[in-house]
């Protein structure tokens, strides 16, 4: 049952960053290599990514103790929801760097990793993908 509710909110995760990419300004280019597509793939990959999930959890048949949500799990999937829809909230607004780092720091405290390595690669992950968004594909990230 997990993984039909989580691959449902995938779906619709994916619908809706769809939709925000398709709002987005054309540019000036006319072929696919515009503001919209690399969202617009993320996005197809989400829905795809959570069809396959909610389709394995269909065809699944839980065995004893398996696929219910208890509530450590139920606890734990509430708060990296609403971890995410902060960090969506707060998207633009502050610092990049800051908040991606505190999202994924916190994401994998949820999750249980422990403190130092969960810091260390927050810290990596963020700090690559701000150099390569600002130096290789020149985008200013907020």
């Amino acid at each position: 049952m997990a993984d039909i509710l989580f691959g449902v909110f995938t779906v619709v995760l994916g619908i809706v960053l769809y939709w925000g990419a398709n709002r987005l300004p054309t540019g000036v280019l006319t072929f696919a290599l515009n503001p919209g597509f690399f969202p617009k793939i993320v996005a197809a990959g989400l829905i795809i990514l959570g069809a396959i999930l909610v389709y394995q959890g269909w065809k699944s048949k839980p065995t004893y103790g398996e696929g219910k949500l208890n509530k450590e799990l139920g606890l734990r999937l509430g708060a990296l929801l609403g971890l995410v829809f902060l960090y969506l909230i707060l998207w633009g607004r502050g610092s990049f760097l800051l908040n991606t780092l505190v999202f994924l720091f916190f994401s994998q405290l949820i999750m249980k990793y422990r403190v130092l390595p969960s810091l260390l690669s927050s810290t990596i992950i963020t700090f690559l993908t701000w150099i390569l968004f600002t130096q290789a594909f020149k985008v200013h990230l907020f």
